[in-house]
């Protein structure tokens, strides 16, 4: 009993720590569009959008590197190539990255214009960026779930010097619903 809640108050420090570490004050807006869509997809879900710091990126890094390595329906040299690829994309940048995540109930695979993402400045200038997905599925003795996360690699730091804030950050699902977040640097 005693580690159990040693346990629980360790993970709620760590949440408290890592939601403290943001770089960015992240709000979501509003939406638009059929969330009814979304619900029959996806069943029960949570969205979740964030900024990333090092340890998260190279997590998630490791998640796809093993993904496409233990893939046999790629061939060898292939999985090599891709590995090298993703590794040389990822590199860490520091305020350069974010990710969407979605929890779901349902499976469901993305199609390519399953999720658009765009992001701009105050002054309504495009921010260039790329999206890398990574899809897993996780079971345990409390059920399972689909996990689909997006890594969102920014072409510049996403700072007061370089940008005009608040940003906004859409994030278009299945063609027809979309959702917001304002996001301010904190720098």
């Amino acid at each position: 009993m005693i580690f159990k809640k040693f346990l629980a108050l360790c993970l709620i420090l760590s949440f408290i720590a890592f939601a403290g570490c943001s770089a960015y004050s992240i709000k979501k807006g509003q939406s638009e569009g059929d969330e009814a869509v979304v619900k029959n997809k996806l069943n029960r879900y949570q969205f979740y959008f964030g900024d990333m710091n090092k340890n998260t990126l190279e997590y998630n890094k490791n998640i796809i590197e093993r993904s496409i390595r233990s893939d046999g329906s790629i061939p060898d040299e292939k999985r090599q190539s891709m590995v090298t690829e993703i590794t040389e994309k990822l590199i860490w940048e520091k305020n350069r990255y974010f990710h969407f995540t979605i929890n779901h109930s349902d499976a469901w695979g993305f199609g390519k214009d399953d999720f658009i993402f765009s992001i701009v400045d105050a002054k309504n200038k495009q921010i260039k960026a790329i999206a890398i997905p990574i899809s897993y599925h996780i079971s345990g003795s409390g059920g399972s779930f689909d996990v689909h996360r997006w890594i969102i690699k920014t072409d510049i730091p996403l700072i007061q010097a370089n940008v005009e804030s608040p940003l906004k950050c859409r994030i278009k699902l299945f063609k027809n619903y979309v959702l917001t977040y304002d996001m301010t640097p904190k720098d």
